[in-house]
């Protein structure tokens, strides 16, 4: 079997899939639908030649590399040198030279004679400011509130962490300007439980009682709403207040977005935390990540790592999905103007299963509709008979712990052929090199499906055609990379 090449098969009804169960080797060896590669390029427009320029403009005055000389070096005065000269002065005075203070207290010459001319005059050498540049407006309990907002909501925006500082800063204003009211509140609250619990116990002694009084609360009843009548005869009409709209005030936000953002980026540093930076968010299950997890994935690790110090050659398997509907969701436009594609959408939903070899081989397999344990196993035991005609030496096969890759048959088929078959743990698609591979292919597929017509054939070209252009160089850096610095991270017991 020729494995240099992606191959086809239509497995979307269930009739498709007993047919290819029956008939492997003639519905493999079917090409892939479509045009060749060389037709396809024939299509894609030459670029024009970029011409150098003849005169190139200069580079603007703030982009040169321009030699405005050395500054002189700004010397900080300490408190205790200020303190030391303070000192001597008052021992001595003038009666010694500007030169035999500056050697003493080792201040710079120039300075010295400037805090002496202060100490004539009777000033105080104190700085008169310690700290330059912009007092903070985030302080440490800021930077608390907002690490803990973030912790919860990962994909927060600038201005909801705005937000979040301007509702503190104002409820710490109302609690500032009221202290009784909070102060009653909570005795309130601390009252309400009290009888809480208090009521709980009588509830069964207040249950007899209520039979006793039903009957008397009829007679009150009657007789209250003869009161009640004749109250609401007494009382006369009073006008009504209308109260005019008013426009609530405007609210001051506490910072800008851009001092939240310089904040996140450089003054979270001087509160001893790390920098927060906006970048893609990793989906991952509630689950992903407990201390169990964490565990068998050192386990799995650990056991991976020393396999492949000795040597021995993995064999990494998984699947990834496809659909011929996906298009660029962005284009050129006139300004005011919005940019529409007329191109037709057709979603069909393919599966490949890939193989991926420590040392750089690789084969792949696509399939219209879903991908069955049957299915799963065929393809399997086609991969282990092809290596065993190439090579006698011992793999290990590893891939996740889906549905389709645990039917019983399947460790038998590796262990007869002298195999070991190891399962990752749940939740841990970065332990396999192959992802990094999708990653690869997908990449070279979305940017050569916007050249060509959304058609199942052209995409079963295109996806064939990216499977090919992956060099054996890339394989061994992905196995290279997942076990160098994932598997890194994993025994430090990071998040993955």
């Amino acid at each position: 079997m020729d494995h240099s090449r992606i191959l086809y098969a239509d497995v979307s009804s269930q009739e498709r899939r007993d047919d290819y169960l029956q008939h492997g080797e003639q519905v493999e060896q079917a090409a892939i639908p479509g045009r060749s590669v060389e037709e396809l390029l024939l299509e894609v427009p030459a670029e024009d030649p970029i011409l150098p320029l003849a005169n190139p403009v200069p580079a603007p005055p703030h982009q040169r590399n321009v030699d405005i000389g050395g500054k002189r070096q700004y010397i900080l005065v300490t408190r205790e040198q200020r303190e030391t000269l303070k000192t001597l002065f008052q021992r001595h005075g003038n009666s010694l030279p500007a030169e035999w203070y500056h050697k003493v207290s080792g201040i710079p010459f120039r300075n010295c004679q400037n805090l002496l001319t202060k100490l004539r005059k009777g000033e105080d050498l104190t700085p008169s400011r310690i700290r330059r540049g912009r007092t903070r407006v985030l302080k440490p309990v800021h930077t608390q509130l907002i690490l803990s907002f973030v912790r919860d909501k990962t994909e927060a925006t600038l201005q909801e962490l705005v937000n979040l500082v301007t509702e503190y800063e104002e409820q710490k204003d109302r609690d500032a300007e009221h202290p009784e009211e909070n102060q009653l509140i909570e005795e309130q609250d601390v009252e309400a439980e009290v009888a809480a619990a208090a009521g709980a116990e009588g509830s069964e002694a207040a249950g007899s009682e209520e039979e006793e009084n039903s009957v008397q609360g009829h007679m009150t009843d009657d007789e209250s709403t003869e009161d009640e009548v004749e109250n609401v005869d007494s009382q006369q009409p009073e006008e009504e207040e209308i109260d005019e709209p008013c426009e609530p005030p405007k609210k001051r936000k506490f910072c800008s977005i851009s001092t939240m953002a310089r904040h996140l980026e450089k003054g979270i540093i001087a509160h001893g935390h790390q920098p927060l930076t906006y970048k893609v968010v990793s989906r991952r299950s509630p689950h992903g990540n407990t201390p169990e997890l964490k565990e068998k994935r050192r386990e799995v690790a650990r056991l991976l790592w020393n396999l492949y110090q000795k040597g021995k050659k993995f064999l990494f398997v998984d699947e990834t999905h496809w659909e011929t509907g996906k298009r660029c969701t962005r284009g050129w436009s006139s300004k005011g103007q919005k940019a529409l594609s007329c191109r037709p959408f057709q979603r069909t939903k393919f599966t490949s299963i890939a193989v991926v070899s420590s040392t750089g081989e690789k084969t792949a397999r696509v399939f219209k509709g879903t991908v069955t344990a049957a299915i799963f196993l065929e393809f399997m035991a086609e991969i282990l008979n092809w290596h065993s005609e190439r090579s006698r030496d011992k793999i290990i096969v590893y891939m996740d712990n889906a549905p389709v890759h645990n039917p019983p048959a399947l460790k038998r088929l590796v262990e007869r052929a002298g195999h070991t078959l190891v399962f990752g743990p749940k939740y841990s698609p970065e332990m396999n090199p192959i992802e990094l591979v999708f990653g690869f292919w997908k990449k070279r597929v979305d940017c050569a499906i916007m050249t060509c017509e959304l058609t199942e054939t052209n995409v079963l070209q295109v996806i064939a055609d990216a499977f090919d252009s992956l060099g054996e160089d890339e394989m061994r850096a992905a196995v290279s990379h997942v076990f160098t610095k994932v598997y890194k991270k994993v025994f430090d017991g990071e998040d993955i």
